[in-house]
Formats: C-alpha cells, structure tokens, sequence
C-alpha cells in the first residue's frame, strides 16, 4: 500500500505541474489594428477567456485522470491483498492509518510549495480523490477483517 500511495503522490505533483503549465498557453497582444482602430483590448479579453477555457479542461482532465489511477492502482491491490480468507493484525491497520495521514498531510503540504501556494482548490481535490478510495479500498476492508477475524 506504500508503494500505491507513493504512486498516487508522484501523480498528484504530476497534474498539479501540468495545471499550472496549462494557465498561460496564449499571449497577449499588444498592438492589434483593424481598419484603423485598435482592438487589442477585444482580443486580449477573447485571450484570456480562451486560456480560462484551456486551464478548466486541463484541471477536468486531471480530476479524471487522477480517477482512473487510483482504480487502477487500488481495485487490483484490493482484491488479491484482502480476500474473504485473509486475516489482519491490529498493528496492520495501525500502520495502513498511519500511512494514510502522512499521504493526505505530505501531499498537498508538497503541492502547494512547488505551486507557491496556488490552485488550493485543485489541490485539495487531486488529494481527496485518491484519499476517498483509499478508504473505501483499504481502510474500511482491513478494519472488516479484523472485526471479522476476532470473532472466529
């Protein structure tokens, strides 16, 4: 599960960098005539909203992406790490928590330095995304087997 958290990290940082690489794409203009008038302003504002437009979709595609990771990384591992037979320590599930707090701690304390602590919402987001199935793949199962198995 550290490997897959390690995993869900490097791919964080990695969509917060494209993010922040997508927010400028077009320049402004500066001198822009058209039959003797100027109309840079026009254009500039054209400009801007089209790098608005190309900032959403970048942060859309990420959400998305950061998705389909995490399902890749974590259904595989739920299902051949914790079968009905498999049986779990107290300690275990210490150390899964544990390791959940310093992910959902480290990873946005990280992002938002190399952002110089912008794109707070998207970084909450890319972090709750991976957080959320994290329990739901792992820490609520683990938690089942060993109430499950102090019964038997």
């Amino acid at each position: 599960m550290s490997v897959i958290e390690l995993l869900l990290f490097l791919s964080i940082l990695g969509f917060i960098d494209e993010i922040q690489n997508a927010g400028h794409q077009i320049n402004d203009v500066e001198n822009l005539v058209l039959d003797g008038s100027d109309v840079s302003p026009i254009a500039n504002l054209f400009i801007f909203g089209a790098n608005g437009m190309l900032q959403a979709a970048t942060e859309l595609l990420a959400y998305l992406g950061m998705l389909i990771i995490s399902f890749i990384l974590l259904v595989p591992w739920r299902l051949i790490a914790l079968r009905k037979n498999t049986k779990i320590a107290n300690n275990e599930l210490t150390i899964s928590k544990t390791i959940l707090a310093v992910f959902v701690i480290i990873t946005p304390i990280t992002c938002l330095i190399t952002t110089r602590f912008t794109y707070m919402f998207c970084i909450t987001l890319l972090t709750l995304i991976p957080t959320i199935l994290l329990l739901i793949f792992s820490i609520f199962p683990l938690k089942k087997h060993i109430t499950s198995n102090q019964e038997d």
